[in-house]
């Protein structure tokens, strides 16, 4: 999920299970913004050259100025392996947590 914050200056990429429901009040409250909304279309094809559909963490390749925070549900992690769109919603690429994690840093 990206999102934005009210000012729509400061991007958010959430990954948690399909499973999961997302609060975003509980998740504004959380990381100290006012609000959460979804991000523009522009904003996303714009830092993370992806479309709507397509959202993935991969995506943060594109983001070479590291403007997009990105926040990462603890149940994501607790499995073997993690599935992904590759920035495409047409595929689901699978990866080691662990690969995940050094992708992340």
């Amino acid at each position: 999920m990206f999102l934005q914050n009210q000012k729509g200056d400061k991007f958010y990429l959430i990954i948690y299970l399909a499973l999961e429901r997302a609060d975003l009040k509980s998740l504004s409250s959380i990381i100290r913004e006012k609000k959460l909304s979804f991000a523009s279309p522009d904003s996303l094809l714009k830092l993370l050259n992806i479309t709507p559909g397509s959202v993935s963490p991969f995506g943060l390749i594109n983001d070479e100025k590291h403007l997009v925070c990105v926040i990462v549900s603890n149940s994501v992690l607790k499995g073997k392996k993690i599935g992904f769109h590759p920035n495409i919603n047409t595929s689901t690429l699978a990866i080691k947590t662990g690969d995940f994690k050094r992708f992340l840093e």
